[in-house]
């Protein structure tokens, strides 16, 4: 393989990473704003014993992989993420 092979090669892949870089800056910016709502929201009720509707919709919104599938799970996972904040 001669050089110039690899150089246009090389200029193929990031010109390829140039034109899908908006699409996941996008999509990571929104997961961001999510996650920013969500511990702020969280900073907010760390007092409170009782989890309002508000954060568990923005608990939905950050923690979307599969393995919560009830509300019970869910809820378990607020209230770790509030202990953790506490010991902070």
């Amino acid at each position: 393989m001669k050089i110039y092979h690899i150089v246009w090669s090389m200029i193929a892949i990031l010109a390829f990473l140039f034109i899908l870089t908006p699409y996941y800056r996008k999509k990571e910016e929104r997961k961001n704003q999510n996650e920013r709502e969500y511990f702020t929201l969280i900073k907010k009720e760390l007092d409170q014993e009782d989890i309002s509707d508000e954060l568990i919709d923005a608990a939905k919104k950050v923690h979307t992989s599969n393995y919560i599938d009830t509300e019970e799970k869910l809820l378990a996972i607020i209230k770790e993420d509030k202990d953790s904040m506490r010991s902070l």
